[in-house]
């Protein structure tokens, strides 16, 4: 027999609903916060280049340059194209 969980807290059938939803909440939170990134950043060829003849002319004192040529982050060039910068998009 179903009786209630404790006395005052309504009939298990309530008890067992908020709980089931809870669960299901928690999962698709837990689905939500780690699915990966849907957004990848495309660097056109001509845009790469472009940055590694810029790295190549003027970073040799740089000895983090190489980190330019990740493909993790959008490329922003200057209106001039004399400078590039990332930047997460």
């Amino acid at each position: 027999t179903h009786t209630e969980p404790w006395p005052g807290h309504g009939s298990v059938w309530v008890t067992d609903l908020l709980a089931t939803l809870t669960g299901l909440v928690l999962v698709a939170a837990v689905v939500v916060l780690l699915r990966p990134s849907a957004w990848q950043p495309v660097w056109r060829p001509d845009e790469e280049l472009e940055v590694r003849r810029l790295l190549r002319d003027h970073g040799a004192t740089d000895s983090l340059a190489y980190l330019a040529t990740r493909r993790d982050k959008a490329l922003v060039f200057s209106p001039d194209r004399r400078a590039a910068g990332r930047h997460d998009g």
